[in-house]
């Protein structure tokens, strides 16, 4: 199952194929800034502010069923996360700090430390040694998980040396990054030595009808289960979550 590709995206990279091998319920009111499969649960991190809360879930994903809910902050967006050393790293949009929670008892308040380098979080994801993020820009950041601080230089995500902007969710699979774009239903894998983009994924097909009137209602989610070798993958405000497994 393809797509036709996405204007925003050069012409260049290998345009990945797939298949929808299952399908799960999905809370159609969380608004998706991150996800991550871990011990056959999903982790799920949700934006929103004042009334409409933010949230980190453990979620059945057979079910779709939150089995931990815990509200962030109000004052705090929440966006991507990742799981990497025991610890849940969960980023807030604009507020300067990430939230680090352990993962083996959610319940413990987490843990705020202050962004040192950048300003804004968006997507995260970790490599097993650092955390990779992105901030909306055409850049990827490895962060040390210990002291929050960026390592080395980022890189800059390209097609033929042409920026591609708007990285937001981010997952590691075997060696590459994979990043949805903002408003788009595109996902690029991209080699984190240098930032080309090698391959995308037009997931445009899976957009639940009832959602194309809803302007935010974008694919922004991606979980790997590495026991299988698929993808799983939803949107905000989606009603489902979709297993595919990738062709080529």
């Amino acid at each position: 199952m393809t797509g036709k590709g996405n204007s925003l995206i050069p012409t260049g990279p290998l345009e990945i194929r797939y298949e929808v091998i299952g399908r799960y319920p999905h809370d159609p009111s969380a608004y998706t800034e991150g996800l991550k499969l871990h011990n056959s649960f999903v982790y799920e991190s949700t934006g929103g502010r004042g009334v409409t809360r933010s949230s980190l879930r453990r979620v059945d994903l057979e079910t779709g069923q939150p089995l931990d809910l815990i509200a962030v902050n109000e004052n705090y967006f929440a966006e991507g996360l990742t799981i990497l050393n025991g610890n849940l790293f969960q980023l807030t949009l604009d507020s300067g700090v990430i939230l680090i929670y352990e993962v083996k008892d959610l319940s413990k308040p987490a843990v705020e430390v202050n962004y040192n380098g950048w300003t804004k979080g968006w997507g995260l994801t970790d490599d097993g040694r650092n955390l990779i993020l992105s901030d909306g820009s055409d850049q990827l950041y490895f962060i040390d998980p210990a002291k929050i601080q960026i390592v080395g230089k980022p890189i800059s995500v390209n097609v033929k040396g042409s920026p591609i902007l708007s990285l937001n969710e981010l997952e590691y699979i075997r060696g590459f990054v994979y990043a949805n774009v903002l408003y788009s239903e595109l996902v690029l894998r991209i080699d984190p030595a240098n930032g080309n983009v090698l391959g995308l994924i037009d997931l445009s097909g899976l957009r639940p009808p009832q959602t194309t009137s809803c302007v935010d209602c974008v694919l922004n989610g991606i979980a790997y289960d590495a026991t299988s070798d698929h993808l799983l993958v939803t949107g905000k405000h989606w009603p489902t979550l979709y297993r595919i497994r990738l062709l080529n």
